[in-house]
C-alpha cells in the first residue's frame, strides 16, 4: 500500500506508510503564479508543463512479492 503526501502519521501507523513525498509549497506558488498572470493578463502562451521533483519514502507498507505455494 503506497500513500501520497507524507501526511504527519504515515510513519507512525503500523506498518509505517510508504510514500511519495510532494513539494506542496513548490506547487502551491507556480499554481498561484499561473493564476496572477492569467488575471493580470500576462501572455502564457509561452508556458509549459512543469516536471516536479517528488520523493519515494519507502516504508514496511510495501514489500517484496510473496511466492505463490502452489
Amino acid at each position: 500500500m503506497v500513500g501520497i503526501g507524507d501526511f504527519r502519521g504515515s510513519s507512525a501507523i503500523e506498518p509505517p506508510l510508504t510514500t511519495v513525498r510532494l513539494p506542496a509549497r513548490r506547487i502551491g506558488q507556480l499554481a498561484a503564479d499561473t493564476l496572477i498572470n492569467e488575471l493580470t493578463g500576462v501572455d502564457t502562451d509561452h508556458v509549459t508543463d512543469t516536471l516536479i521533483p517528488t520523493q519515494l519514502v519507502i516504508r514496511d507498507s510495501t514489500a517484496v512479492a510473496r511466492r505463490s505455494t502452489r
